[in-house]
């Protein structure tokens, strides 16, 4: 269009720049040029670009909870009920969402829509104690880390409306670790969560594992073949909701995962 300037947007804070600095007034160092509106043709274009951005946020994020970026918690709302804490949304319109609830006797819980209508948020930080299965809704979060704190998903496992490409879990934590962007339980006998966006076409569950927790394996892009230790016990959730359904031609066929499965 004429007249139209192309300008670097910050995905963090959205601070616009003609020039694109070495690194935004807010702390991110991955500020580039990404059409908003584009064709499939020019969206591939700047398809590297956009995964090392998406890198970029990750290692933001890290250095945001590690305190080495200064950088405000989300403002919350919340609910005190009889025996926890609701986290019920974060307001926030940044690039970042830190939940970090004040620390007392009531254990703290994400509730679903956590991030309802933030469509800018692609980080979230999460300190809370416990987080429903639906906490992210259909928010385009797609990297998540978990805090030493966190202890459970109220429903085994978290549905990634948004695929996630990172998942990141505090060292410290005494409840879960996270390698190669997927969740086990510390003992990693439970394997909670494999990020959709992760890539490689095959996965091999450690033989440690011995369950899939619900939502564990639901619809990753890329993976074709999953291979399971004989004996695991599969949620009937893994692989998504057990009471999905396909409507084919006015037949109901139940959702299956549309990867191989291979026993070993």
């Amino acid at each position: 269009m004429f007249g139209m300037i192309e300008k670097s947007r910050c995905p963090i804070c959205g601070k616009e720049y003609e020039i694109t600095p070495e690194a935004c007034k807010c702390g991110f160092d991955g500020v580039m040029f990404m059409p908003d509106f584009c064709t499939d043709t020019v969206r591939q274009k700047y398809e590297a670009q956009a995964k090392e951005q998406l890198f970029r946020i990750y290692k933001f994020a890290k250095q945001v909870y590690y305190g080495e970026v200064t950088y405000n918690k989300s403002e919350l709302v919340t609910y005190v009920r009889e025996d926890h804490i609701d986290i019920d949304e974060a307001l926030e319109t940044r690039g970042l969402a830190v939940v970090d609830p004040p620390k007392g006797a009531l254990p703290t819980v994400a509730v679903e829509g956590l991030l309802a209508m933030r469509a800018n948020v692609r980080a979230l930080i999460l300190n809370t104690n416990e987080a429903e299965y639906n906490m992210l809704d259909e928010s385009p979060v797609e990297v998540l880390l978990l805090g030493a704190d966190f202890k459970r998903f109220r429903d085994g496992g978290l549905w990634q409306s948004h695929p996630l490409r990172y998942l990141w879990v505090d060292g410290k934590s005494k409840h879960f670790e996270a390698d190669d962007n997927v969740l086990f339980s510390k003992d990693r006998k439970r394997l909670h969560l494999y990020a959709r966006s992760r890539p490689g076409d095959e996965y091999r569950v450690p033989e440690s594992v011995k369950s899939l927790e619900p939502y564990s394996f639901f619809a990753p892009r890329y993976l074709k073949r999953l291979y399971l230790p004989r004996g695991i016990r599969v949620s009937e959730d893994a692989f998504g909701a057990h009471d999905s359904y396909w409507d084919r031609d006015g037949v109901l066929e139940k959702v299956r995962p549309e990867f191989e499965i291979i026993y070993y």
